[in-house]
């Protein structure tokens, strides 16, 4: 393919990011105004920052003067998952060249989802994850500065308009609820290596023999639905639990440093004791493996 193709694919796949991009860096450029900041620090935060959900906590940051530190471990533990997401492009990344720091400093949770579709190989795979990259930026980086220009220009009644980072974060979790929920009904419907031996193996002398033998009424009716359901019963409960204990441990750290720390300083304790806590259940998973209840 030749370059021009290759934009021009790189374009179409980075039309989801410009519709998503373009509305909430118009609300990052308002907010930004209405805290007293001129547009070209949108412009700059944009091209500098470019962490989507931490630009907006950058706002409150800005405002009440937060020192270093909190900005540096609060940005870290917000966008550490970018460690992960560049991991997996690594052999790809590895032979940009030049452009190595560019394609890290810009790889986010939706290039990362339009990459990860790319079925091209080699150099046109590398071409068009870099023209994807400079496209989502200059999206986020244009809205921020129409959302920093209209904010001068035009009077607008900034009430409420705060709420989009709520909302942003609301509709985050809500969507990894849902897929945590998909994800742990798939593995309740796969049977166990267990389940899968017992229905291949052959019957023994005593099952042919116990199976031959005629059931009770009590045993027909109550013993076998009962076990059945209660075994149901409990995988299901199991498997929701574990796949939704990173969203149940935030909340409930979250509302703990709340209360304990207040509104304007929870966010750092919060973030901190929830990250402590994640990475020693998934340290100690592996070597003590978690049980229903």
């Amino acid at each position: 393919m030749t370059r021009k193709q290759l934009f021009s694919l790189a374009f179409t796949k980075s039309l989801p990011i410009l519709c998503s991009y373009l509305f909430l860096s118009l609300a990052y450029g308002l907010m930004m105004q209405n805290a007293g900041f001129a547009w070209y620090y949108s412009l700059f935060a944009s091209a500098a920052v470019y962490t989507g959900a931490f630009q907006f906590v950058l706002i409150t940051f800005l405002s009440s003067g937060a020192s270093l530190v909190t900005v540096a471990l609060t940005a870290l533990l917000m966008n550490s998952r970018q460690v992960f997401y560049a991991l997996t492009f690594l052999p790809d990344f590895s032979k940009t060249g030049k452009q190595l720091p560019y394609m890290i400093h810009s790889l986010t949770d939706e290039t990362f989802a339009v990459n990860c579709t790319l079925t091209l190989t080699g150099r046109e795979k590398r071409d068009a994850m870099f023209y994807l990259a400079i496209l989502s930026q200059s999206y986020w980086v244009i809205g921020s500065v129409i959302g920093g220009v209209l904010g001068q220009l035009i009077p607008f009644d900034f009430e409420g308009i705060d709420f989009c980072m709520t909302a942003l974060f609301l509709i985050i979790f809500v969507d990894q609820w849902e897929k945590a929920s998909r994800a742990a009904k798939t593995q309740s419907a796969k049977p166990t290596a267990a389940q899968t031996a017992s229905s291949s193996a052959e019957p023994t002398a005593t099952q042919t023999t116990v199976s031959n033998a005629k059931p009770t009424a009590a045993q027909t009716t109550d013993a076998e639905p009962a076990t059945a359901q209660t075994a149901a019963s409990v995988g299901e409960g199991s498997n929701f639990l574990l796949s939704h204990l990173p969203a149940l441990l935030g909340l409930s750290v979250g509302l703990l440093c709340l209360l304990v720390f207040g509104e304007s300083s929870f966010m750092l304790p919060a973030l901190l004791i929830t990250s402590a806590l994640l990475l020693l259940w998934q340290h100690r998973s592996p070597m003590q493996p978690r049980r229903a209840a």
